[in-house]
């Protein structure tokens, strides 16, 4: 382990633990609508404003983010061998 970048980690992660929301800015995946539902939102205000809130929601879920790096990690360990 290399002591300066286990540093660095650490760092992030206790600022990402005092302020959620710069954590949001920091998601590992990208959350958006398919051009389908994006065209029924621009007709319905109150959907949207719903569906925003839950995309915001699902891309700032710490939860998913780490599943989804636990995924990832997974993937690229599996193509090594």
């Amino acid at each position: 382990m290399k002591w300066e970048l286990f540093e660095k980690w650490m760092e992030k992660r206790e600022k990402a633990i005092a302020d959620p929301e710069s954590a949001s800015a920091e998601s590992v995946f990208r959350v958006e609508n398919n051009s389908d539902t994006k065209r029924q939102l621009t007709e319905d205000p109150d959907s949207k404003e719903w569906n925003d809130a839950l995309l915001k929601n699902i891309s700032t879920d710490i939860f998913l983010q780490e599943a989804y790096r636990i995924m990832s990690d997974l993937i690229l360990l599996q193509k090594k061998n």
